[in-house]
């Protein structure tokens, strides 16, 4: 008869340690801090000169201006490149030497970009509740001489609160800190 009693409360110590086992596996609700540290880099994109056209065609027309004649030379185009769009008018006079240049330039503004990194730092809080649970088993001479079962509270993840029964009848509370 006592070897039955021993099975039965080892049988039921092992239950209820996988009992708290599961039980504290899935109510773990965890609350999560974090802080967040913002990185900018900003990054330009180099500005390359190219020469687009080397020869011009160019309207030349004679100009008489006090019964004295010379040239004047006109260019006229529009020029679309990715994202540059340029109407161009130049004039040169002959007679004075000199360059007459209208122009409009439209460009979008996309050579700046702006990276953003964050980064973040979880700390895992202790829960305020959980359960905890345990067995014991006392051996003599003889063999085992009793055996015990706990089960209680741990508290902030620190201190433990637990009730405990053994074969011999005897009942208690135990209380203890977790290191």
């Amino acid at each position: 008869m006592k070897l039955y009693s021993i099975a039965v409360i080892a049988l039921s110590i092992v239950l209820i340690m996988l009992v708290s086992y599961y039980a504290g596996l899935h109510n773990a609700k965890v609350a999560q801090v974090g802080s967040d540290t913002e990185t900018i880099i900003n990054t330009t994109v180099p500005v390359r000169t190219n020469i687009i056209r080397e020869q011009l065609p160019a309207h030349i027309d004679t100009v008489w201006v006090d019964n004295v004649s010379h040239e004047v030379a006109t260019y006229s185009t529009t020029i679309d490149t990715n994202k540059v769009h340029i109407d161009l008018e130049v004039k040169y006079d002959e007679h004075t030497n000199l360059f007459n240049t209208k122009h409009t330039i439209i460009a979008l503004r996309d050579s700046v970009y702006k990276e953003k990194i964050v980064e973040r730092l979880i700390e895992k809080k202790p829960r305020f509740i959980a359960l905890s649970s345990g067995m014991s088993v006392d051996f003599g001479e003889a063999g085992i001489n009793s055996a015990g079962i706990d089960a209680g509270v741990l508290l902030l993840g620190q201190y433990q609160l637990n009730a405990f029964v053994t074969t011999e009848k005897l009942y208690g509370v135990r209380v203890g800190i977790v290191w």
